[in-house]
């Protein structure tokens, strides 16, 4: 199996040039980041409520879809939501990065199958500009911005601990 020269990749070559796009990733980041302390939170308030969860076969009307969307289980609904919603804008942003001439020299049977290569070279770059490499390159381009920016990383982290702290103490007094 061949190795990958990894001191040979430059960071750097997943951002486009400008501060824009490493603004764009540190953003999505700090939402993605928020997933689980949103999450822990749903949770905490599902089990505070003392509620069952709805039964989706069972509403029937306008009012009842509403209100089973506003019970406390839509948090956990608006995180699930929002970390869909982070994902797909970050393959979008990495879209640039792919290549259409990946493999030129190969005879594509179909569209679909060009088409297949390029959405798995998109997804590819979308999780290389995850890691934490390209993000302190986006930080260090921000400036101050990014120092700022920076900070969602612990702060969120520590609040993942928390509101899973938080959850675990509601649900242990919620079973027992």
């Amino acid at each position: 199996m061949r190795r990958l020269d990894i001191e040979a990749f430059d960071p750097a070559r997943l951002l486009k040039p400008g501060n824009a796009d490493p603004l764009v990733l540190q953003i999505l980041w700090c939402i993605r980041r928020a997933f689980y302390p949103m999450l822990w939170v749903g949770l905490t308030m599902v089990l505070l409520s003392g509620r069952d969860l709805v039964d989706v076969s069972e509403l029937d009307t306008i009012p009842e879809i509403l209100g089973a969307f506003f019970s406390p289980f839509a948090g956990v609904v608006v995180a699930v939501v929002i970390r869909a919603l982070v994902g797909f804008l970050g393959v979008i942003a990495a879209y640039p990065f792919s290549h259409p001439d990946f493999a030129k020299d190969i005879a594509y049977h179909s569209r679909f199958r060009q088409w297949q290569d390029r959405y798995q070279q998109t997804v590819a770059f979308a999780d290389l500009r995850w890691t934490w490499a390209a993000r302190e390159v986006a930080l260090k381009r921000l400036g101050d911005t990014g120092r700022v920016l920076s900070w969602c990383d612990p702060i969120l982290r520590w609040l993942n601990y928390l509101t899973l702290a938080l959850l675990t103490v509601v649900a242990i007094s919620r079973f027992t």
